[in-house]
């Protein structure tokens, strides 16, 4: 989980808003990652993370990517060490932005749009939408009008089966 400190000191624009808020709702995501098999005893380990330590970086035509975990344009992101190889990335592209994001060959991957519109690998996806892609070594990403706002996460499969329910 990536979590802010926001709830102790909460930024605020010049109106006095917070400016992470859309309609008083404040955005907030969870990834939970599956261990592979040989792994599932071990114990429990959480990364907390503040903003404040997530790099950006920043690319032609506004483009801002922070990077959460794994790798982007050689910027390696706060959260690390995760069976998976984790990439986990939140983008922000104003309106008519365009960005090709090279995917980890082998991962799967999906797109979260949590805010506005765009093309997301060709298909137009409006917020909010999920997209499963498929394997690919590029994702393009296109922002529609009012720019666009998405989560890319991609890991390693494990190929292994999923057990449903709980242990007692």
């Amino acid at each position: 989980m990536v979590r802010s400190d926001r709830e102790r000191t909460p930024p605020t624009d010049r109106l006095g808003r917070d400016p992470h808020q859309q309609d008083g709702l404040l955005w907030g995501f969870q990834l939970w990652v599956n261990l592979p098999a040989r792994l599932k005893l071990c114990d429990p380990r959480y990364q907390e993370v503040s903003a404040a330590r997530i790099p950006t970086v920043t690319r032609p035509g506004v483009v801002t990517v922070k990077v959460i975990a794994g790798e982007y344009g050689g910027t390696q992101g706060a959260v690390r060490e995760i069976a998976v190889d984790p990439l986990y990335l939140d983008l922000a592209l104003p309106e008519g932005a365009t960005i090709e994001l090279p995917l980890p060959p082998g991962h799967a991957a999906l797109c979260h749009v949590f805010h506005g519109q765009g093309l997301v690998a060709g298909t137009q996806l409006d917020s909010p939408m999920l997209a499963v892609l498929g394997d690919g070594d590029l994702l393009h990403l296109t922002a529609g009008g009012g720019g666009l706002r998405c989560l890319l996460a991609a890991g390693r499969p494990l190929r292994e089966p999923v057990a449903r329910g709980a242990r007692s």
